[in-house]
């Protein structure tokens, strides 16, 4: 396909998404200004721009404008509709910049350090970004400082929440030669029906059984998280939060949850257990890594060992002979297990004798 065509599909592909993403994540949405406490376009706006490259804004731009179309119509000040895109498209242009340059990002998504420059680049950019739509919307109607305060509130954690959640999954899903093999799913096929069953169970016992509030319940999602984490490392966590993150949109959308302030405060919860479930996710993918580094490692220096020609004795602090490769046994006519209270003068008289 020519390359013009494919980064036309491409652009207009992410158009698409990024229209129906803003469009189902309307809800507890703030008049007129289109802003709500989740933002999953917001995730897909970053990864697309780190995955593809900035070169691809043109597509951004498009999508804002007619998602902002799309979402507030036309307002009584029409120039607000140019600038709100404007910010957005460029705040995350600025964030892809500074990630894949300075900080040189990595799409893989498997350093601690990821983790770290994704969480603080989106809450330095999308505060940014929330301080300046909040200047364009104060422009063009009236606000108190009650309604300036819990409208950026709303528009920060809308877009944070949407990156922090949503843009490591679709960087693994992109980085597919990083995914365990075809019988993941298979491993344990008890344990991953209880992972996906756990969530919705603990979402119905905060949400469901209206013996306590919610709020105080809260703690109880970090434990599917802390399970798919420990079990399957940092693509466990991501997907593992992902799914709280949708199962608690749909808790609130469908319970009397109607209070705005309450569901932003949940998704400032929500927030704290996704960099929780991120690092904890990291710390055990490294982890394994390093154990899978050393037992490659040792497995080298076995087969070293083993095919040696010269001798090669391993001994302790003691002299007592720890390990000897097959040349050394044939040479001493030693056997193939050794004893444990075998030591270097037995084999060495004369070396042992110096060493008295």
């Amino acid at each position: 396909m020519h390359p013009s065509r494919r980064a036309l599909l491409i652009g207009a592909a992410f158009v698409a998404c990024f229209a129906v993403l803003a469009w189902i994540a309307r809800f507890y949405m703030v008049r007129p200004f289109a802003i709500t406490p989740w933002n999953p376009s917001a995730g897909l706006a970053l990864a697309f721009l780190l995955i593809f490259g900035i070169r691809f804004w043109p597509a951004l731009a498009v999508a804002a404008v007619s998602t902002s179309l799309l979402l507030r119509g036309v307002p009584t000040a029409p120039y607000t509709q140019l600038l709100a895109p404007v910010i957005l498209t460029v705040g995350y242009m600025a964030m892809a910049a500074i990630l894949r340059g300075p900080l040189r990002f990595h799409l893989a998504f498997d350093r601690q350090r990821d983790i770290v420059n994704l969480a603080a680049v989106s809450i330095v950019g999308t505060f940014l970004m929330a301080l300046a739509n909040l200047a364009v919307f104060s422009s063009a109607s009236t606000m108190t400082q009650q309604d300036y305060g819990h409208i950026m509130l709303r528009y920060w954690i809308g877009h944070l929440i949407g990156i922090v959640v949503n843009t490591p999954l679709l960087l693994i899903l992109h980085a597919r030669e990083n995914w365990p093999s075809k019988n993941f799913l298979h491993v344990v096929n008890w344990e991953t029906a209880a992972i996906v069953v756990s969530v919705p169970l603990t979402l119905w016992i905060i949400f469901g059984l209206h013996w306590a509030d919610p709020y105080k319940l809260f703690y109880l999602l970090f434990l599917p998280v802390i399970w798919v984490a420990t079990r399957h490392g940092i693509k466990g966590a991501i997907i593992g939060i992902a799914a709280v993150q949708i199962g608690l949109i749909v808790a609130l959308i469908n319970t009397e949850f109607q209070s705005n302030t309450a569901v932003t405060e949940f998704q400032f919860m929500m927030l704290a257990l996704a960099i929780a479930g991120l690092f904890l996710g990291m710390v055990v993918t490294q982890n394994r890594l390093a154990q899978l580094a050393l037992a490659r490692s040792e497995s080298r220096l076995r087969t070293t060992l083993s095919t040696a020609p010269n001798s090669i004795i391993t001994i302790g602090p003691d002299n007592r002979i720890v390990d000897a490769n097959p040349a050394t046994k044939r040479m001493f006519d030693l056997p193939k297990h050794l004893s444990n209270d075998l030591y270097l003068q037995d084999i060495l008289p004369n070396l042992g004798a110096d060493d008295a």
